[in-house]
Formats: C-alpha cells, sequence, structure tokens
C-alpha cells in the first residue's frame, strides 16, 4: 500500500495483436465429425467478451489487447471534478494513469528489446527498417497492420501517474471519447 509517484510505471503489459473478425463468434456445432465443419462461418452469433478490453482507433483494423494481470481492472473515468471542488474530489473524478508506449530504459523496454530487435522482413515493402527500441520508441505504428499482428505478444503498454495516488486510490484511466459515447448509448438502451 505504498504511494505511487507522479511518472511511475503502475503497471506494463504485454499486448496480442488482434484484427477485428478475430472477435467474432459464429454458430458451431459440437457434433460435427469433420473439424471443418464444427463453424458455420456463415451465421454470426455475437461477438466475443474481449473486444471490451481492446484498445484500436476507427481507422484501423488492428485491436492490441493488454494481456497482463490486473491491466483489464483498470476502469474508465474521463470526468474532472467542478470548479470550488476539494481536492480529495477533484482526485477521485479524474483519471490518475495514462498509457504510454514504453520508454528507453524502461522494465518494459528491457523486457522486450529482443523482440524488437530481432530481424523483420516485411511483407509489403523492401526496405523495411529495423527499429530499435526506444531510439524511436513508436516508430512501428508506421507499419502495416500484417506486419505489427506479426509482432504481437512482442509489444507494450505501460501504465504510468499522472499525479501521485494514494495507496487507497483506485486506479483509473480515461478510455476516451469515442467509448464514453458508446457506453452512454449502451446504458441509455440497458438500463439497470
Amino acid at each position: 500500500n505504498a504511494k505511487i509517484r507522479k511518472g511511475e510505471v503502475v503497471l506494463s503489459s504485454p499486448l496480442i495483436a488482434m484484427r477485428e473478425e478475430d472477435f467474432t463468434i459464429y454458430k458451431s456445432d459440437a457434433k460435427a465429425k469433420i473439424a471443418r465443419n464444427i463453424l458455420d462461418k456463415n451465421t454470426v452469433v455475437g461477438v466475443e467478451l474481449l473486444i471490451n478490453y481492446a484498445y484500436t482507433h476507427p481507422d484501423s483494423p488492428l485491436y492490441l489487447v493488454p494481456t497482463a494481470p490486473l491491466a483489464n481492472f483498470i476502469n474508465h473515468q474521463a470526468r474532472t471534478a467542478k470548479a470550488g471542488s476539494d481536492e480529495k474530489t477533484a482526485k477521485s473524478k479524474a483519471p490518475n494513469v495514462q498509457i504510454c508506449w514504453p520508454k528507453k530504459g524502461s522494465n518494459s523496454a528491457n523486457l522486450f528489446e529482443w523482440a524488437y530487435n530481432q530481424n523483420h522482413k516485411s511483407h509489403f515493402d523492401n526496405d523495411f527498417e529495423k527499429y530499435p527500441f526506444g531510439s524511436n520508441h513508436n516508430a512501428w505504428l508506421k507499419d502495416h497492420p500484417i506486419d505489427v499482428m506479426e509482432r504481437s505478444g512482442k509489444l507494450a503498454f505501460e501504465y504510468v501517474a499522472l499525479r501521485d495516488i494514494g495507496p487507497d486510490e483506485e486506479i483509473l484511466i480515461n478510455y476516451g471519447k469515442l467509448w464514453h459515447d458508446a457506453w452512454s448509448e449502451f446504458e441509455g438502451r440497458h438500463p439497470y
């Protein structure tokens, strides 16, 4: 129950790179005797719940899923306290961590350095550069999504404290406006 200082890494998490279609649930027939007949890919019955824990961009087919224990227990908090609120109220109404790419020399960078320094041949260009992790720690974001998919499990997020966090405070993050709007719409359709 120690205090976490502003700028400290609260949690590091490896990432699994997935495509949107990887979350699709198809009708299945467990009694099928031939393996290829078990899934009926013509009949979608739902979407995997795991998609709720994935990070993506609306224009990207790539989803990044944190896999560290506790990473998916970090709840959303976008609100900030109203002017004039006391300091305790202000802290409880604002996110206290943010997601960052690991910085050179961090535990995550050291742990995954071997993966980033592997020779990696791109499927889509002849001059794919090997980016040493840390010198331009997010250079891989320029890669084609299929190249990033091949790095699944070799990527990481760090959850970094935005301010000092007390021992009894919940770790909170801002999932972003798109998530917040989608959740508000869901709550409107499914009041509890």
